[in-house]
């Protein structure tokens, strides 16, 4: 999966994981979720609304921006990739 500009549920997900390569983008910033695994490289972004745990392995100039307050985040991060929190 490469391009998924808007996911919408009204469902919370209990765990949820991306992987994005390339120019890859997600926006699932109105996709509530418990858990989320992300893994992405290249240019790629992905946007989340998590609320328990976030993982992310990033790599060249990717990035992550999330909503929530995660009780937990682990990073794995390498090149200029970075994780932005937007909000609550």
């Amino acid at each position: 999966m490469d391009k998924v500009k808007e996911a919408r549920t009204s469902t919370t997900l209990f765990f949820f994981l991306i992987s994005l390569g390339k120019n890859g983008e997600f926006d699932g910033a109105n996709l509530q979720a418990m858990n989320v695994d992300i893994q992405i490289g290249g240019t790629a972004n992905a946007t989340v609304h998590v609320s328990k745990s976030l993982f992310v392995s990033l790599s060249g100039s990717a990035s992550v921006n999330y909503y929530g307050s995660p009780e937990t985040i682990q990073e794995s991060i390498s090149g200029t990739a970075s994780i932005n929190k937007l909000g609550d």
